[in-house]
């Protein structure tokens, strides 16, 4: 954008007529605010975002951590600066980023349409903090499957980022939506798939091409259900509770992230309701957004009207480097205070529901 010299401007500006002078006074005063803005953001840069194997600099404006954490669904709705294969902007959370995103929309392809109707690929969601060996090691699997159509990686920690180059990858290089999202950043990814059909998953599991084709037939038939391998439930239906002990495979009111089959359409209905339990989640978890699982569950029933299904197959435990939020102080018990908040606010019950009783069994996951 060309950028005009006020003094050149003030000196050809005495040599015009008086009519002409107001015209560029009042064109060099609109510009101010943009001026202002522009100088403001390139004062402030921001992640350095790769999709693709292509790397750029995007700077973008700060979001006020409180302001952010209390945003509206509209505003929750909003993509952040995003980069594709081309190095093209998708979106940005500075300007316009709702009509950028509808621009590139990916219900509108020809390969979302097809996978509504006969589920065959899925988009995988990872977010790297602290083990990038283990997410290396998926990516080297995961880039194989037939029935993975991309893998989407969320680099949460500047001191774990790394390049992968493949056709198949997608790596988004920002850090910073720690701040304003934290746990719950691994569903601003699946707004990002290409795929209706997600998974999401930890880092320091993986499974096999069946056990993802396993997961896409369950999800065939009932498409608006969640889908998961590792579940959690309360014995009285009526009391909802955070019980930390595996179950047996099955329908349960929560299904865990370690490996998720979830949907875009269910992740729009997370940040639609996310607002009502933000400010909790705000001056109570830790990390941010911890029991982003538990929603996630909670507001999958509400949407469906189903409980979550947990199925087994093929696991691959992979090294936990002493790293992960359930080793964390108040883990527990702030989940089990987290899920009667939630149910409460997304006013739903269990009433009549049948799910058993958590098993000590560990061969039930």
């Amino acid at each position: 954008m060309f950028l005009p010299d006020l003094r050149n401007s003030m000196y050809y500006a005495r040599k015009l007529s008086s009519g002409t002078m107001l015209a560029i006074s009042a064109l060099l005063l609109s510009s101010l605010p943009l001026l202002a803005t522009t100088a403001h953001a390139l004062q402030h840069t921001g992640s350095s975002l790769v999709m693709g194997g292509a790397a750029s600099s995007v700077h973008s404006l700060p979001l006020d951590n409180d302001r952010a954490h209390r945003a509206s669904a509209d505003h929750m709705l909003q993509g952040r600066a995003l980069i594709d294969s081309d190095a093209s902007l998708l979106a940005t959370t500075t300007s316009r980023p709702r009509a950028l995103l509808e621009k590139e929309d990916p219900e509108e392809t020809d390969f979302y349409k097809e996978q509504l109707a006969n589920p065959t690929q899925v988009s995988v969601v990872i977010m790297n903090w602290k083990r990038p060996q283990n997410v290396r090691k998926i990516l080297g699997h995961y880039k194989y499957y037939d029935n993975v159509a991309e893998i989407i990686v969320w680099m949460c920690n500047p001191n774990s980022t790394f390049r992968y180059k493949h056709k198949k990858i997608r790596l988004i290089d920002d850090p910073s939506a720690n701040d304003v999202d934290g746990l719950s950043t691994r569903f601003r990814g699946c707004l990002l798939a290409k795929s209706p059909w997600v998974l999401i998953q930890d880092d320091d599991h993986m499974t096999k091409p069946e056990g993802i084709q396993a997961l896409l037939e369950a999800k065939a038939k009932d498409p608006k259900r969640l889908i998961g391998t590792y579940s959690r439930e309360w014995p009285d239906p009526e009391k909802p509770q955070y019980i930390p002990l595996p179950c047996p495979y099955g329908p349960h009111p929560i299904v865990l992230t370690i490996l998720m089959l979830a949907d875009r359409a269910t992740c729009k209905e997370f940040w639609r309701y996310a607002p009502l339990v933000q400010d909790y989640v705000h001056d109570h978890s830790k990390p941010l957004w911890n029991g982003e699982d538990i929603f996630y569950s909670l507001v999958s029933f509400k949407y469906s009207g189903q409980l979550p299904l947990s199925i087994g197959v093929p696991k691959v435990s992979m090294p936990q480097r002493k790293v992960g939020i359930h080793l964390g102080a108040g883990h527990d018990s702030f989940r089990d205070n987290f899920v009667r908040y939630a149910a409460d606010k997304l006013k739903i019950s269990y009433k009549g529901q049948i799910f058993g009783k958590p098993k000590k069994d560990l061969r039930f996951v």
